[in-house]
């Protein structure tokens, strides 16, 4: 028997495979902050697009080498006087996951929210970070 052929229901077992979970990042939301994952010698940057959240209402944990990234976004008061034609934003709890690599030092992580955007820094061990070796003439 041939069985119709739904995309989106193909694009949901993809998204919910374990690899793609583990080598993305689990995201658990009806809404998900936009994030970029960017690594130099010294760290892994995390920048978050968090417009309208208060960020002392954003929690941030490392535990075991996952990063949780969690809030909410919360929605405005509705008017009454007002009849809306088309509702985009989308508002709500989130909560984002990364596995990070072992080079990270858990114990240095930094955070900074500005023009909202949050930004936390991994800073990765030392014995992690790349260093020169001179080679000698002999």
């Amino acid at each position: 028997m041939l069985a119709r052929w739904e995309p989106f229901r193909e694009l949901a077992r993809v998204f919910d495979d374990p690899f793609f979970r583990t080598t993305f990042g689990e995201a658990s939301c009806r809404w998900c902050p936009a994030v970029d994952v960017a690594e130099n010698d010294k760290e892994l940057l995390v920048s978050a697009d968090l417009p309208g959240i208060d960020p002392k209402q954003v929690e941030i944990t490392v535990q075991e080498n996952i990063l949780t990234l969690s809030g909410e976004r919360k929605a405005e008061s509705e008017s009454k006087d007002e009849s809306y034609h088309r509702v985009e934003r989308a508002y709500g709890s989130f909560t984002r996951s990364f596995v990070l690599p072992s080079t990270v030092d858990e114990t240095k992580v930094s955070a900074e929210y500005k023009d909202g955007v949050l930004r936390i820094h991994l800073p990765k061990r030392e014995e992690a970070k790349p260093r020169r070796i001179d080679v000698k003439m002999s």
